[in-house]
């Protein structure tokens, strides 16, 4: 199996993606692990890795995970492209040779796309979690008006949508 934990930056996703790993899918080599935070003393339960590879997409589109108003995959140059993808069909060949195994990262609310063209039969776990809260916790962790969480959420709401086609 080749599950996908995807779902907004504090939606919960963290929680989903260690009952996986309890539940004995696996996450990657020791080392790997971005580690905890004071915001997520337990863990985020991301790849650093996968993080990188994630905002490597992001920044070619010429974007960031807060910063989504414009976003577009199509916007990436054709030599960048080929070069994530080479990138990404290595990494999903090495996980492949642990499953189950998942990857939770809130970037693949945007990156999803180029992603799955790489996978088998992927399994997408959606976390959701009211966007009041979500915007509270931003505003918490990262001093994000409401306003502007609220919309972000919106945002990726319709980025996750446009994915499953």
């Amino acid at each position: 199996m080749q599950i996908f934990v995807i779902g907004m930056h504090r939606s919960g996703t963290s929680m989903v993606a260690r009952l996986l790993n309890l539940m004995g899918a696996y996450f990657g080599p020791e080392g790997i692990s971005t580690g905890s935070g004071q915001e997520n003393p337990k863990g985020f339960w991301e790849r650093k890795d996968v993080r990188a590879l994630n905002n490597q997409i992001l920044y070619a589109a010429n974007s960031d995970w807060d910063r989504v108003s414009d976003f577009s995959l199509e916007k990436i140059a054709s030599q960048d492209l080929d070069t994530i993808n080479q990138q990404l069909q290595r990494l999903i060949l090495e996980l492949d040779a642990h499953r189950p195994w998942f990857l939770k990262e809130p970037r693949f609310c945007l990156t999803f796309p180029l992603w799955k063209k790489y996978l088998e039969y992927p399994i997408c776990i959606h976390t959701h979690r009211s966007p009041i809260q979500i915007a509270q916790s931003l505003k918490s962790r990262n001093g994000f008006p409401l306003h502007f969480g609220i919309a972000l959420w919106e945002k990726i709401r319709i980025r996750i949508a446009e994915s499953r086609t």
